[in-house]
């Protein structure tokens, strides 16, 4: 049967590999499978607090997702926040930085931005380092290995129910973590399966159900996370999920859609060369007419998201370039579910709307 065209938004069930895809040895410490990645955040901090009595000021961008910031408030850290440059680069006040006991540090879109240099100094002060690896952990060196903590949403790659990760990197966690809400995952579960046969069948009258099913999803996880782990089931897919076919997939349509956006009239992308060694997770473009762009996209069947707008409790005029990165910034798919005729077709659709 003829699938839908619609390009992006929530990942459905893939087939596994039977073999284990190494994905741990990426992490190379003490490995905890949670139930998101603000449930792997809340762990870690857990973990520094039982370890560390003092009180935590942490130290995070003001270019991150609201849902980064949540976990962080909610173990009682007081935060700061720190700009980044153009190429994404943590832009770190020093001031700042010596009253911070956690440096909280994160990649972009595949590509690495951390500098060992300045983590090595921090921790050398008695500061713990956290690093955000969701974006780069499939890429070569996505890593920052002189972190104390790596934490990962694996579901921004694929199709899991619960894909959280928490990484001690000196040592083991102190505390087992929650047992996983049976709730969630069973309403995750059925979210993609849903996602999945509308795919399939491409019968619009079942999309609506289906975006529900996610929507009421994330509602609970929003109301009960915290130290949770992940199912047996979700660990299963991170350990089998065939990571060497994705970063080929992705690698191939980040080149071929890069090429079809270069005539594209104020589209520029943030990563306008695709490095050696990164997955990308998606294609960053800039646009001044970012919005209207994104919203004859979704007309077209594309599903674009923005990564991210500027959480409430930054203030966005102190912190020039984040702010302007939100307001432009747009995501292109170029995930292993599509084709290069797929990226084609997004090119199409740039180049046309931008006559």
């Amino acid at each position: 049967m003829e699938t839908t065209r619609e390009i992006g938004s929530h990942f459905w069930p893939e087939a596994l590999q039977e073999a284990e895809n190494g994905l741990e040895q990426l992490f190379a410490g003490d490995v905890i499978h949670m139930m998101s990645g603000r449930c792997a955040l809340c762990y870690v901090l857990d973990d520094i607090a039982s370890r560390k009595s003092t009180q935590r000021t942490a130290y995070l961008p003001a270019y991150t997702c609201a849902s980064t910031v949540e976990p962080f408030l909610k173990k009682g850290c007081r935060v700061r926040f720190y700009d980044v440059d153009d190429s994404f680069r943590p832009v770190l006040d020093e001031r700042t930085l010596r009253e911070a006991s956690v440096l909280f540090l994160e990649g972009y879109f595949g590509f690495p931005n951390h500098d060992s240099t300045i983590v090595s100094s921090f921790r050398a002060r008695g500061g713990t380092v956290i690093h955000d690896v969701t974006h780069t952990v499939f890429s070569r060196d996505g890593v920052c290995l002189e972190a104390d903590y790596l934490v990962a949403s694996l579901r921004k790659w694929f199709g899991i129910p619960a894909g959280g990760a928490a990484v001690s990197r000196y040592g083991s966690f102190r505390r087992t973590p929650a047992p996983a809400d049976d709730t969630y995952i069973m309403m995750r579960k059925e979210a993609m399966a849903a996602k999945r046969s509308y795919i399939e069948t491409g019968n619009a009258a079942n999309k609506p159900g289906m975006l529900l099913r996610f929507s009421e999803a994330e509602a609970r996880l929003r109301e009960i996370y915290d130290t949770q782990a992940a199912d047996d089931a979700s660990v299963r897919i991170a350990q089998h999920f065939p990571v060497e076919a994705m970063v080929r997939a992705r690698r191939k349509n980040y080149a071929g859609l890069i090429e079809t956006i270069r005539g594209a009239e104020d589209v520029l992308p943030a990563y306008p060369a695709l490095v050696d060694g990164v997955t990308p997770l998606f294609l960053p473009v800039l646009s001044g007419k970012r919005d209207a762009l994104r919203g004859r996209l979704i007309e077209s069947g594309v599903y674009t998201p923005i990564h991210w707008p500027v959480p409430d409790v930054v203030a966005a005029d102190g912190f020039p370039v984040t702010s302007r990165i939100a307001a432009t910034i747009l995501s292109l798919p170029c995930d292993q579910r599509y084709t290069l005729n797929d990226m084609k077709r997004i090119g199409e659709l740039l180049n046309a709307q931008c006559d």
